[in-house]
């Protein structure tokens, strides 16, 4: 599956609109905003991989290419990773990243725009899983 924001499938249209107005051209010309997205983009792609190790892991457990005590010992390792580098995301997201894009486009700020937050994490989080296959 294609991850790139330009071509994916599944990118709800609110985040297409964005894009539009907004494109990644603009993100990287604009010295104030560029390292920002580049780290913020980077994350997402150890997400991604993360989610990868995770599945590739489990599907040799499941076709008997490893034993339960490495898939325990890669599991306790990649998910954890996982679990606290997603909390931290989040924290630096709602506390640097959010504040910063509201500065660039008002509609994230919005009351109603706060509202649908926990929707666009849970859209976001489906779209990991699809784009790792899991």
């Amino acid at each position: 599956m294609d991850l790139s924001l330009e071509t994916r499938e599944g990118l709800p249209e609110a985040f297409q609109v964005l894009l539009r107005e907004h494109p990644r051209a603009a993100w990287q010309a604009d010295p104030h905003f560029n390292g920002l997205i580049a780290f913020w983009l980077d994350r997402h792609m150890m997400f991604r991989k993360l989610g990868t190790l995770l599945q590739q892991e489990s599907e040799a457990l499941l076709d008997d290419n490893t034993d339960a005590r490495r898939f325990a010992q890669a599991v306790g390792h990649y998910g954890g990773m996982f679990v606290n580098q997603l909390h931290g995301h989040h924290q630096i997201e709602d506390h640097h990243y959010f504040p910063v894009l509201a500065t660039r486009d008002l509609r994230p700020a919005t009351s109603a725009s706060r509202r649908a937050l926990p929707y666009w994490i849970r859209t976001t989080m489906r779209l990991t899983a699809i784009s790792t296959g899991s």
